[in-house]
């Protein structure tokens, strides 16, 4: 008897394909779309070498297509709520279709469809790990962290450690730190945290450092805050000791980093009033002008998606999400945004208020985008941003699963 079987199995109104081997039973679409991210991350971070993997960007493509096409079948269907997290975000890909058709109605269907669906995978990854609650994901994404770690340290390697110090490879690391911060054991976290931390000093990622030791206090309060046992204050002194430690460590790791690969972020600190942070002010000017000189339909519903690099005289993105959000999507748009992130603020309040090891880490999870967005445009063009996208949907589900069990 053959030991693999594959088959289709009716599941809660939905139809699965099922590997069957011996008595395990596996979901090929679960392991198909976890593969599909896993291979266009990979070819998006070995694309700064090369060209990438092949067809790398179709992969993700289709992908991308079929998680919306399930998201959209479930909100016209009704299992998806309008005023939950996914409904408003099938909300948000509505409104933006019009104007993004207005915007390149020149260009071919193909590379509009690849154009939209690339952009739009952040809602249905959301989707997909929130359907796919039941599985244990943490595994999978601190292997997709020593992956890119080691990709960028190859990276690093090919240029002689010089030639492109400044690549936002290193954000794959700091958008997986919610993963790192649920694991048990504290000297792997530890050692974790330290892995995330390197690739952001090494690319001299002034934002992405400040982030990073932003989200590592938010963690180290939250979790204080929750404990409220007599092991309090022994709880709180290992903290502010290990915390030392790693201050002590960094320095340390900062001095040979700066002998041996002559990176100097203190001088990129200090030189952000003069260099207006690479450019930026002038690019946010430049924005909102475009923002304020547009018609009233046009400030209410935007100008479609990635308009302010078509339109902009300068042919750069707002290097500001919040910027970007409101001229391409318009004032609808932004709140509609606002909105998500207001609700997700309140499935933080949950795990807060039950004292859940998933609080600190979700709280964690908001930080990053919130403060990145500032300066980058990590919505706009989602590639790392996937990651904390999986973490809100694997969350977000496992609380909404137990608030229909327990009433």
């Amino acid at each position: 008897m053959n030991p693999y079987i594959v088959y289709m199995e009716y599941r809660g109104g939905e139809v699965i394909l099922i590997l069957k081997m011996g008595q395990k039973k596996i979901d090929i679409w679960h392991l198909l779309i976890l593969f599909a991210l896993a291979y266009y991350f990979t070819g998006y971070m070995i694309g700064i070498l090369s060209n990438g993997l092949p067809l790398d960007s179709y992969v993700m493509t289709v992908a991308s297509f079929l998680l919306l096409a399930i998201l959209f079948i479930d909100v016209v269907s009704k299992k998806v709520k309008l005023n939950s997290i996914c409904g408003m975000i099938s909300l948000l890909y509505i409104i933006s279709v019009i104007p993004t058709i207005l915007l390149y109605g020149n260009t071919s269907f193909l590379f509009l469809t690849r154009m939209l669906s690339e952009w739009a995978l952040w809602g249905g990854v959301i989707y997909f790990f929130y359907k796919m609650k039941k599985y244990v994901y943490t595994p999978f994404f601190i292997g997709m962290l020593i992956m890119h770690v080691l990709i960028f340290f190859f990276v690093k390697s090919f240029s002689a450690g010089r030639g492109i110090p400044l690549i936002s490879s290193a954000y794959y690391a700091l958008f997986l730190l919610p993963f790192v911060l649920l694991i048990h054991n504290r000297l792997f976290k530890i050692l974790l945290m330290i892995l995330v931390a390197v690739p952001l000093i090494l690319s001299m990622k002034r934002t992405g450092i400040a982030v990073y030791i932003i989200a590592v206090v938010v963690y180290f309060i939250i979790n204080s805050k929750m404990i409220k046992t007599k092991k309090t204050v022994n709880a709180l002194l290992s903290k502010i000791i290990l915390l030392l430690v790693g201050i002590i460590g960094f320095i340390v790791m900062f001095g040979l980093i700066s002998k041996n690969y002559d990176i100097y972020i203190l001088e990129r600190f200090l030189s952000i009033a003069e260099d207006g942070g690479s450019g930026r002010t002038e690019i946010w000017a430049t924005t909102w002008n475009m923002f304020l000189d547009g018609n009233w339909l046009e400030k209410l519903f935007g100008h479609g998606f990635n308009a302010v690099y078509h339109d902009s005289p300068l042919s750069l993105s707002a290097h500001c999400d919040y910027l970007e959000i409101i001229y391409d999507f318009g004032v609808l748009g932004f709140l509609i945004i606002s909105s998500i992130f207001y609700r997700l603020y309140k499935y933080f309040k949950i795990l807060y208020h039950i004292k859940s090891e998933y609080a600190a880490p979700f709280a964690v999870s908001l930080v990053i985008p919130l403060v990145m967005m500032v300066s980058s445009h990590i919505f706009i063009y989602p590639t790392y941003f996937i990651y904390i996208c999986a973490f809100w949907g694997m969350t977000t589900g496992k609380i909404d699963n137990q608030l229909k069990r327990t009433g």
